[in-house]
């Protein structure tokens, strides 16, 4: 079994792993499409996906092209933060991990699974350093259908890649991995009262970047249900500097937040086959001049620490 000799290899083989679904993906949803109206298409859901987020919004995550520019743009930076993040939650944790039979896991607002990939990051260099991790399940909280697609390929590419059996459902909309002597299950659930939970567990419940202003109420209705049901002992949550109230607001955690800046990221740089790949569709649409597909994807783009802030939460 082939297991990763540092970050770069990481970055390496996940720019792979993106650039590859994102080109099969494309080619998909763009068939049978002239090449005016891909250009179309693609111009709105750039519209949709960039000017949304700019402005605080939700952008239309259920439209597959939207979700795929998010995979090819903001999926690198949002997978860096939730490495660091959960490798940072596992050596505090370690005591608590070492002790319990599963780690239990709601990844709340999924998307295109950045957290999944994140975790699977972070499990891969605990194992290195020696500190142990239990297996892993996964309960998938996302509302968009086109979203869920995008994520398992690029989370299933990723780790066949590094020789890590690995099954991949998308009817079911489910994962499974396994890292050495880990064990990682993903599964999406429809309803909360479907979460799966070990009674010896430790219990963490992920927000990374899924709180928009205007479904506040239902965001924290669904968050107070998930914290009535699956009673997490840790809180991770990401969001842009300002949602920070907001996000203290619908946590579903009786204590105040432990704010933080964002942590030193583990991959540095662009993401190479990615950033051709913008920019060869780019060309191929007549859309050079259109920054927002010239751009490079990086890893630790400057937006990235500027504009971002990470809360802990804790039950005690």
């Amino acid at each position: 079994m082939h297991m990763l000799r540092a970050s770069s290899d990481a970055a390496e083989v996940l720019d792979a792993a993106i650039s590859n679904a994102a080109a099969t993906t494309f080619d998909r949803l763009t068939r049978g499409l002239n090449r005016t109206e891909t250009a179309v298409s693609v111009s709105h859901a750039l519209d949709s996906l960039h000017g949304s987020i700019r402005r605080l919004e939700t952008p239309e995550y259920a439209e597959a092209l939207v979700a795929l520019f998010y995979s090819v743009w903001y999926q690198p930076f949002q997978t860096n933060l939730a490495y660091s993040l959960i490798f940072q939650a596992i050596e505090e944790r370690e005591a608590q991990l070492s002790s319990k039979r599963r780690l239990d896991i709601v990844d709340f607002g999924s998307g295109t699974l950045a957290s999944g990939a994140g975790l699977a990051l972070a499990v891969l260099e605990a194992q290195a350093r020696g500190v142990p991790v239990p297996g892993i399940t996964v309960a998938l909280v996302e509302p968009s259908d086109a979203m869920t697609r995008t994520g398992p390929d690029i989370w299933g590419s990723f780790l066949a890649a590094n020789g890590h059996d690995v099954r991949v459902d998308l009817v079911a909309c489910a994962t499974e991995g396994h890292l050495g002597t880990v064990s990682i299950s993903l599964q999406r659930v429809e309803d909360v009262c479907d979460i799966e939970m070990a009674p010896d567990s430790d219990r963490w419940l992920v927000a990374m970047h899924t709180y928009y202003g205007a479904s506040k109420e239902g965001i924290k209705r669904d968050l107070a249900r998930i914290g009535e049901v699956f009673e997490p002992e840790i809180g991770l949550f990401t969001c842009h500097y300002d949602n920070v109230a907001g996000v203290c607001d619908v946590s579903p955690f009786a204590g105040p937040a432990m704010h933080m800046p964002i942590p030193p990221l583990r991959m540095a740089g662009e993401l190479p086959r990615v950033t051709q790949w913008r920019r060869r569709l780019a060309e191929e649409l007549g859309l050079s001049d259109d920054p927002r597909l010239t751009r490079p994807t990086e890893w630790d783009p400057e937006r990235g620490y500027r504009d971002n802030r990470a809360a802990l939460f804790y039950s005690d």
